[in-house]
This record gives structure tokens, C-alpha cells and sequence, in this order.
């Protein structure tokens, strides 16, 4: 069966230069960040650029809190006014700066420190910064953070070797935690509705709420991607996916590594989750929430690097520099309309990219 591709069922591409390293959309606005360390924001009903900056790069992570997008960028961490892009102000750390979650007071930023030579990272830290840019205090962590969630104020960081398992960063103070599942922590995510979720290199994943701790089994594939709304799933190298808590509990298989997830439109208004996966193409494949059903899948022949959405629009970024959107409506008109093959005609490709390029059709 052929399958439509990412682009045909786009209503807008941009190109954005290098390969996307972040997306952040919020408001009818779409943030992207880029490998050469160019940001920009844009306004999705026309496809207008309202702003761009340009760092050294490469830009790493970000967060949206109030009226700003925080983003970590080498070894720098910075605010920058959501309206117009102007810098408020810039922190420089050591090391690389990773992950980044902001909320109410401050903002948390993991960094690491590389060595080439044993192709490893050897040390790893976690600063806490206030809204007006000020370090309030950093602390040295034994292992890098691979997952750093933020919940009512506090830090929680899921750890590689040595240490694995995960800390705790509250009061200033930094405390250590085991889990079951002894392999490093690849991926986590969380919220107030699930607590913490850490994915662990041998595929089992740990939910830490409410101070109790499940351990759920291994699958003996690394966990690649964790996304956590209602419920969670979890994704790993081999292309299993599983879902639990208020999703449901359901297994899924795609080819290829799982790259990322991400709540977005539907083809009848259910509650859908896409996913992106990766092996000698991208493959996007839309779920049924409750129960694991497959309910349609898009190509795309670059590498997707990242994504986000909302019930509304899903936005893809790719590792060649394109971004596509996607707006309910269109994506569903365009469905509807495609043909059984979902082949366009050259000419016809050729002019739908032209308008893709241009706005909205």
C-alpha cells in the first residue's frame, strides 16, 4: 500500500536551514531551533515570520513559561520575549547545555561535559536560574541527566552510569535515589497526572508518584521516547510502543526505531497520538489512544528530528532543515481528497509545493 507523505498532507513547509534541533508551539505560533543556531518564530494562520535570531549554536532545548521561550543554546542558556524575540538576558554555564524545564520562580538547566577520548560524558550539573536571569545555585550530579522533569518547583533528573537511578533537587539541596531497573536512565517525562517517568536502556520503564515506585518490565530494547499527557507510552529502538495508565494498556509494534510522540489532530475528533519512527525512512503513524490501533501512516524520506501539536495542528521539523504543518481541517480535506494511491501527478506536486511555500491554502 502506498502511503500520503508528510508533505502532501502539509498546509505549510519552511525551510529553515540546518537540521531542526527544537519545536515549541504555543498560542497559534510555532518556535523552531536549529543545529546552526538560528530561532525563529512563526505564525501559523499565514505563515508569516515574525522574528529570527541567530546564536552560535547549536541550539539544544526550550521551554515556554509567561511571556518568554527559554533556550538552551552551547553553553549559554537564554530568555527571549515570545512577541518580538528581543534577548532579556544570557547565562553561560560550563559544559554543553542540555535540558531545560521553566515554572513558576525559575528555570532548571542540565549540562554535561564530553570526553573524546573515551567517547563519554564525565560530568554532568544541574543549575537553577530566577526569571531575571540570577543563579541561584548549581549542583554537581554523578552521571549525566538524560530526563530532567519539573514538577510544582521540583527537579527530578534521571541519571546515566555511574549512579543511574534518579535524583531529587529541592531546598537547595541535591539528594540520590535507586530504581529497580538498574540500567541508566535514556529518556523520562512527566506531569501532575502521572508523576515521573523514566525509560531505562533495557527497554523497562519506572513511574515514580506520589513518593511510590512502579517498575514496569524490560524489553530488552533501549526506551527511545517517553510522552506523558493523560496517560503515558513509552517507545523503544526496536519500534515497540506500549501504552499505559489512563490510555489504556496496549502494545503496538512499528518498523524502526521510535523517535518522538506527540498529541495532535484526529481524522474524526477521537483522541489520537502520533509517532514518528526511524529506519531507512520516517514512517508517521497516528493511534487510537485507548487502544493501540493503528489508524493511518504517512512517509517522509528525511529523518525527523522533531515534533509537537495540539488538537488543532502537529508540526514536524526534519534533519535536512524543513518544517511542515499540519492544520486539522486541511490535513483531513486533504485526506478525503487524495486519491486511492495517494500519487499526485508531477505538475500537480510541483504547484501544491509552490502554494505550501507561499501560506496556508
Amino acid at each position: 500500500m502506498i502511503k500520503p507523505s508528510l508533505e502532501g498532507c502539509a498546509s505549510l513547509t519552511r525551510d529553515i536551514g540546518s537540521s531542526c534541533t527544537l519545536l515549541n508551539l504555543r498560542d497559534g505560533y510555532l518556535i523552531a531551533g536549529t543545529k546552526s543556531g538560528k530561532i525563529s518564530c512563526w505564525r501559523i494562520s499565514d505563515g508569516s515570520n515574525i522574528w529570527e535570531r541567530d546564536f552560535d549554536g547549536p541550539c539544544n532545548d526550550s521551554d515556554i513559561f509567561g511571556a518568554c521561550i527559554y533556550i538552551t543554546e552551547s553553553n549559554k542558556v537564554h530568555s527571549i520575549d515570545f512577541a518580538d524575540g528581543r534577548v532579556n538576558w544570557t547565562v553561560e554555564l560550563e559544559g554543553s547545555v542540555d535540558l531545560i524545564s521553566a515554572g513558576e520562580g525559575h528555570i532548571w538547566v542540565t549540562s554535561s561535559i564530553y570526553n573524546f577520548e573515551i567517547q563519554d560524558f564525565v560530568e554532568g550539573a544541574v543549575c537553577q536560574i530566577d526569571l531575571n536571569g540570577k543563579r541561584i545555585g548549581t549542583w554537581s550530579t554523578e552521571g549525566r541527566a538524560w530526563s530532567l522533569t519539573n514538577v510544582k518547583g521540583v527537579a527530578y533528573l534521571g541519571l546515566s552510569r555511574p549512579r543511574c537511578g534518579f535524583c531529587i533537587i529541592s531546598h537547595e539541596r541535591i539528594e540520590y535515589f535507586p530504581l529497580d531497573h538498574s540500567s541508566p536512565v535514556t529518556v523520562g517525562d512527566g506531569n501532575e497526572i502521572n508523576g515521573v517517568i523514566f525509560g531505562h536502556s533495557d527497554g523497562g520503564a519506572s513511574q515514580l508518584i506520589n513518593g511510590e515506585v512502579s517498575t514496569f518490565s524490560a524489553r530488552g530494547s533501549s526506551a527511545t521516547a517517553i510522552h506523558c499527557s493523560d496517560g503515558w507510552v513509552i517507545g523503544l529502538e526496536n519500534g515497540e510502543i506500549r501504552g499505559m495508565g489512563n490510555f489504556g494498556s496496549w502494545k503496538s509494534n512499528l518498523e524502526g526505531r521510535i523517535e518522538e510522540f506527540s498529541i495532535g489532530p484526529s481524522l474524526d475528533e477521537t483522541n489520537v497520538l502520533w509517532a514518528s519512527s526511524w529506519e531507512y525512512a520516517s514512517e508517521i503513524s497516528l493511534f487510537d489512544i485507548a487502544s493501540g490501533e493503528v489508524i493511518l501512516k504517512m512517509e517522509h524520506s528525511d529523518r525527523i528530528s522533531h515534533m509537537c501539536g495540539s488538537q488543532n495542528v502537529i508540526c514536524f521539523g526534519d534533519t535536512n532543515g524543513n518544517l511542515f504543518i499540519l492544520e486539522a481541517e486541511v490535513f483531513r480535506r486533504r485526506l478525503q481528497q487524495f486519491r486511492p494511491t495517494f500519487v499526485e501527478s508531477g505538475m500537480e506536486s510541483e504547484m501544491r509545493k509552490k502554494i505550501r511555500e507561499l501560506r496556508r491554502d
